[in-house]
C-alpha cells in the first residue's frame, strides 16, 4: 500500500522512522562511548601498573647491583645475582651480558657463564658478540689460520693461551647454539639484518669457524642469514671450488655500492677472508673481487657533493678487494691458477677503459677529473701487478698497450709508468 508522505498518516509514519533511527544512532553511540571510556581506562590502569613495575624495578636493581659488583661476595651469587635481575627486567639484557662477560674472565665458571649469558638472548646479541671482538683478536695474533704459531719462541706459553681460547670458543657457541635452539630462529633477526651483520660478522665468524667441511655445511643450510654466511665463507676455506658456496658469496658481494650500508657489509666480508686468509685460493673466488675493485659506477653516479664518507668507504672497499687479487696471485703456492679467464676479462676490461680515457683526454682539465675518478691511479697501479702475475698473453697485450700512451699523460698518474715497466720487464727476463 502507498502511503502519501504529505497526508497525516504519511507524517506520523515518517516521524516514528526519524525517531527510531535517532534512538539507533544514540545507542551506538553510547555503545562507542562506554568502550572509548573502558579502554582509556584500562589504557590508564596499564601506565599506571607499567609505571609502577618499572619504579620496582628500580628499586631491584638498586638492590641487585651492590651484590653483583662486590669482588668480595662469591662469585656464583654474582652470577646468579645477576641472572635474578635479567630475567626480572630489572637489569637491561646488553648492559647484563657485559657484566656477565666480567665474572667470566674473574673465574665464572663455563657451565654458570652459560646459564648467566643465554639469559641476555636474544636482547643481548649485539653487546654477546662485540665482546667477543678482544678474544678473537688476541687469537689472530697468536696463530695463523693454517695452524702456524707467530711468536715460536714461546710455545708452552702460547698452547696454554689457544687451548683457554679454544675452550672459550665452544663455550660461546654453545651458547649461540642452545639460545637460538630454545627460543626459535624468528627471535634472532638481526642475524638477517645487513646492518647487524657489519658490525658483527667477525666475531660471528669467530665463534663459529668450522674444524670440518661437515660442519660448514651444515651450517650454510641455516635460515639465518648471518650463519649461511658463516657456512659460505667456511666452505670456501676448505675448498674454493665448492660452487654452492661461491654463488652465495657472489650473491652477498655484487651489491648496489651507491649505498653506504652495502660498502660497510661487503667490507666485512673482505676484512674476515683477509683476516682468517683461504689456504688454497681457486681462481673462481677471485671474480666477485674483481668486480669490486673495478667497480666505477658509484663515481660517475654520484655529484660533486657526493658524501666524503661514502667516498672514502668505497674507496677503501676496491682498494681491500684489489689487496686480496694481488696477494692471491702472488702467492703461486697458494693460488691455482684454474678459472682464473673471468677475473683477468674483469681486469682488461677496466684497463681497456682507462687507457680509452685517457687517450680520449686532450686538456689538462680532462686530465685533472681523471686523477680524480681513478684515484690518481693507486688501484690501477695495484691491478697492474696483479695482471703481471697472470702470466697470460692478454696480460701482455693490455700492459704494452698502456705502456704506449703518451708520457705527458701518464705524468698525472704517480708512478703509473715505472709499474707498467716493471712488470714488462719482470715478463720479459
Amino acid at each position: 500500500m502507498k502511503i502519501d508522505p504529505e497526508s497525516f498518516n504519511g507524517k506520523a509514519i515518517l516521524l516514528i522512522v526519524d525517531k527510531l533511527i535517532i534512538g539507533a544512532i544514540l545507542a551506538v553511540a553510547f555503545v562507542v562511548y562506554d568502550q572509548y571510556k573502558d579502554n582509556q581506562a584500562r589504557k590508564e590502569r596499564n601506565e599506571s601498573q607499567s609505571i609502577q613495575l618499572d619504579f620496582e624495578r628500580a628499586k631491584m636493581a638498586k638492590e641487585f647491583w651492590p651484590i653483583i659488583m662486590n669482588s668480595q661476595n662469591d662469585l656464583l651469587v654474582r652470577g646468579y645475582t645477576l641472572r635474578s635481575g635479567i630475567l626480572s627486567k630489572s637489569i637491561e639484557p646488553n648492559t647484563g651480558i657485559d657484566v656477565a662477560f666480567k665474572l667470566y674472565k674473574e673465574g665464572l665458571r663455563d657451565e654458570d657463564f652459560i646459564i648467566l649469558a643465554k639469559a641476555t638472548l636474544p636482547d643481548g646479541l649485539n653487546s654477546f658478540l662485540q665482546n667477543i671482538t678482544e678474544v678473537a683478536n688476541e687469537y689472530l695474533t697468536i696463530q695463523n689460520p693454517d695452524g702456524s704459531l707467530n711468536k715460536p719462541d714461546t710455545v708452552t706459553d702460547l698452547a696454554v693461551t689457544l687451548n683457554r681460547i679454544e675452550r672459550y670458543r665452544k663455550t660461546l657457541r654453545r651458547i649461540l647454539y642452545e639460545s637460538i635452539n630454545e627460543n626459535g630462529e624468528a627471535k634472532f633477526q638481526s642475524l638477517e639484518q645487513q646492518e647487524f651483520l657489519s658490525k658483527n660478522l667477525s666475531a660471528l665468524f669467530f665463534v663459529y669457524k668450522s674444524r670440518d667441511s661437515f660442519d660448514a655445511i651444515n651450517q650454510m643450510s641455516n635460515k639465518l642469514k648471518g650463519l649461511r654466511l658463516v657456512g659460505a665463507i667456511n666452505r670456501i676455506f676448505f675448498d674454493s671450488k665448492d660452487l654452492d658456496a661461491l654463488r652465495f658469496m657472489n650473491s652477498q658481494l655484487i651489491l648496489d655500492y651507491h649505498k653506504l650500508d652495502n660498502i660497510e657489509y661487503a667490507s666485512s666480508i673482505l676484512q674476515v677472508i683477509a683476516k682468517y686468509r683461504i689456504s688454497k685460493i681457486h681462481g673462481e673466488i677471485t671474480v666477485p673481487f674483481a668486480k669490486i675493485a673495478t667497480d666505477t659506477s658509484y663515481i660517475l653516479t654520484k655529484t660533486s657533493l657526493v658524501n666524503q664518507i661514502e667516498k672514502t668507504s668505497h674507496y677503501w672497499l676496491q682498494w681491500n678487494a684489489t689487496e686480496f687479487l694481488l696477494t692471491a696471485m702472488q702467492l703461486d703456492t697458494r693460488f691455482n691458477k684454474d678459472g682464473i679467464e673471468k677475473t683477468e676479462a674483469i681486469l682488461i676490461k677496466y684497463l681497456s677503459n682507462f687507457k680509452d680515457d685517457i687517450d680520449k683526454a686532450n686538456s689538462e682539465k680532462q686530465l685533472d677529473e681523471l686523477t680524480t675518478k681513478y684515484e690518481s691511479g693507486k688501484i690501477i697501479r695495484a691491478l697492474i701487478d696483479v695482471l703481471g702475475n697472470t702470466a697470460t698473453s692478454n696480460a701482455k697485450s693490455i700492459l704494452t698497450s698502456l705502456d704506449s700512451l703518451p708520457d705527458d699523460k701518464l705524468r698525472y698518474f704517480p708512478f703509473l709508468k715505472e709499474t707498467i715497466g716493471q712488470q714488462l720487464n719482470i715478463r720479459h727476463e
